[in-house]
């Protein structure tokens, strides 16, 4: 049987619904079985941090590259001011990758 690229866009379109990111679809179709559902949850939950830490990985990145390019340029000052709003921003945000802890 031949395949070709129309047949996998088709399958995959009516597979993984649009409305999600495609981390998000890969990983939970793999992990979700209808027996599996607090799993499923948990997943669906780690994949949900996983994608808060690359978008804030990213946001960090960017800053570098704006406080290299302000040092670059002679602009001392201005990297200095940089990081210290990236500091204050990161001493005050709520932690990602650890949830609070909960008492029963």
């Amino acid at each position: 049987m031949d395949v070709d690229g129309a047949d996998v866009a088709a399958f995959t379109a009516t597979v993984i619904p649009a409305d999600q990111g495609p981390v998000r679809n890969a990983f939970c179709q793999a992990m979700t079985s209808e027996n599996d559902l607090p799993a499923a949850a948990e997943n669906e939950r780690l994949v949900a941090e996983l994608e808060q830490a690359e978008a804030y990985e990213q946001t960090l990145r960017q800053l570098i590259v704006e406080v290299r390019d302000a040092l670059a340029a002679g602009r001392m000052e201005q990297a200095l001011s940089m990081l210290n709003t990236a500091l204050n921003d990161i001493d005050s945000a709520t932690d990602v990758v650890v949830p609070p802890h909960r008492t029963k």
